[in-house]
């Protein structure tokens, strides 16, 4: 009870005071502080238009006055902020965000593909090319990783480099098309593959290397080409790293071929990786293609040409009794053979002679003259009588 009282005396005793002073129209900047009776500069972070006021009105968020005795408040600069309201200073905009409105009450954070390293900015930057952000308010851009690009400004990803092309070093702003002799399947990728042993690629920027042909070859990897099998040799398969030597029977005179070539009837060969076939030499034949040797003409026959596919009998008045022969022999003296092909001559028999050699047949005795024995020559003439 005595508490109370004393609280209703104080009350009164002030309400006395207040109600003896009699200032009034404080000029701008200031107010009326009743309790001392005197005009008081409005605080910094306040502001008192002048007039009967008897206290200043803080400065509203988004606006300051740093100076005593001001009659107004000033809105925040763009690249600061003021949250709270009776604020004598702004506050610079943080890194990572920024505000361009003066006024305001809080700064906004730099979008995805935008950052913002320094305070007090009043827009952020875009990113890079060859560079990204993915987040909102970031202070810095993540350069793109190899295997991937980014030819514009302000994003917030990087592409990943296509299919026919790499990219081996960080925050490019391309990528590199793959070289000749190499290639490139797949997408995102930091190098080229070499084309491997059996294919070849001659132009940039390829997605697969191609098989070398039938009758080409690639031994070495990483080609721009693949090579032509050398005469003397095939290759039937595509995709091959070696060519094949002609076989036995077969040649290939010319080069980037998929087979080798039979030997005609008449030649043969009886090596591998041959470019040609040989004849058959004089006194033997080949009917058949493909051969690997040359057969000896049969007693009773000849050739005397070179590359024969056949050989030939010995004519009516000639013989051969020995294989491999290049010509026939006349029948001597005595002798004589009516038939083609024969291995031997005939003796003329009794009543007949042949004076000559190679002859088909014996002359039969003319009147007056006779011959008892084979084989002769002449027939004699017949005793007087």
């Amino acid at each position: 009870m005595k508490t109370r009282l004393l609280t209703l005396f104080s009350f009164i005793f002030c309400f006395s005071l207040n109600a003896q002073c009699e200032l009034d129209n404080a000029p701008p900047g200031q107010y009326i502080d009743v309790e001392s009776c005197l005009y008081v500069d409005a605080p910094a972070g306040t502001f008192s238009p002048g007039g009967n006021v008897t206290s200043p009105t803080p400065c509203s968020a988004g606006e300051f006055q740093s100076q005593p005795g001001q009659s107004f408040c000033i809105a925040c600069n763009a690249g600061t902020f003021k949250a709270l309201e009776g604020q004598p200073f702004c506050e610079p905009c943080a890194e990572g965000s920024s505000q361009s409105q003066v006024g305001q009450t809080q700064c906004d954070p730099c979008e995805p593909g935008t950052f913002q390293a320094e305070t007090g900015q009043i827009e952020c930057n875009d990113c890079a090319a060859g560079s990204f952000q993915a987040n909102a308010g970031a202070t810095t851009c993540v350069d793109c990783d190899p295997g991937t690009f980014q030819s514009q400004t302000g994003q917030e990803t990087c592409e990943n480099c296509p299919a026919g092309k790499f990219q081996s070093e960080p925050g490019q702003t391309n990528c590199i098309d793959c070289e000749p002799g190499t290639s490139q399947a797949l997408s995102g990728q930091t190098q080229c593959d070499d084309c491997p042993a059996g294919r070849s690629q001659p132009l940039y920027g390829q997605l697969q290397c191609d098989s070398c042909e039938p009758g080409t070859f690639q031994p070495e990897v990483g080609q721009t080409d693949c090579l032509d099998c050398p005469a003397g040799k095939f290759q039937a398969n595509a995709g091959a790293i070696d060519c094949v030597d002609c076989e036995e029977g077969t040649s290939q005179p010319l080069t980037g071929q998929a087979q080798c070539n039979s030997c005609e009837p008449g030649t043969f060969q009886d090596l591998t990786g041959q470019t040609d076939c040989t004849d058959c030499p004089a006194g033997q034949f080949q009917a058949n293609a493909g051969a690997t040797s040359c057969e000896d003409c049969h007693p009773g026959s000849f050739q005397s040409q070179t590359g024969a596919q056949t050989c030939e009998n010995c004519p009516a008045g000639q013989f051969q009794a020995q294989p491999g022969q290049i010509a026939c022999i006349d029948c001597g003296p005595g002798t004589s053979q009516p038939l083609r092909g024969q291995v031997e001559c005939v003796d003329c028999a009794p009543g007949t002679s042949q004076s000559l050699a190679g002859q088909a047949e014996c002359t039969d005795c003319e009147p007056g003259t006779a011959q008892a024995g084979s084989g002769q020559t002449a027939c004699v003439e017949c005793p007087a009588g």
